[in-house]
């Protein structure tokens, strides 16, 4: 049995999707979410299913990231399918969030308020 008919006969079997349904597609560009994805839109017509390809730009590779963000857009729009990408600096994002955990648990060398912890903090205003 091809993969298609096994994958056909699972999501129909377990009812994993509704005809109508709309099914959001991560795609990074590696090998297994292109294979998800052009597996999905082999059997959209069968399953009455419309797909959307998300895809998210982590900026970590520079121009590798960008590339793939090119190729997911450009597949995206051979199979006629609405694509949706998010560009998200991940680094900058969790500098700043270690930041904060830091700010918050009173480990940060220069925290924004006099005292040494937050709770100390609220208590002089208080």
């Amino acid at each position: 049995m091809k993969l298609v008919q096994e994958v056909e006969r699972a999501v129909r079997h377990q009812n994993l999707l509704e005809p109508g349904m709309r099914v959001a597609v991560a795609c990074s560009g590696g090998a297994d979410s292109v294979a998800l994805l052009l597996l999905l839109d082999e059997l959209k017509e069968r399953l009455g299913l419309r797909l959307l390809v998300a895809h998210l730009n982590h900026q970590l590779r520079g121009a590798e990231s960008d590339a793939d963000e090119g190729f997911v857009r450009q597949l995206a729009e051979r199979l006629g399918l609405e694509c949706v990408v998010q560009r998200e600096d991940v680094a900058a994002r969790q500098k700043k969030s270690a930041s904060v955990y830091g700010i918050a648990s009173g480990n940060d060398p220069d925290p924004p308020w006099p005292g040494d912890r937050p709770h100390q903090h609220h208590r002089r205003q208080a």
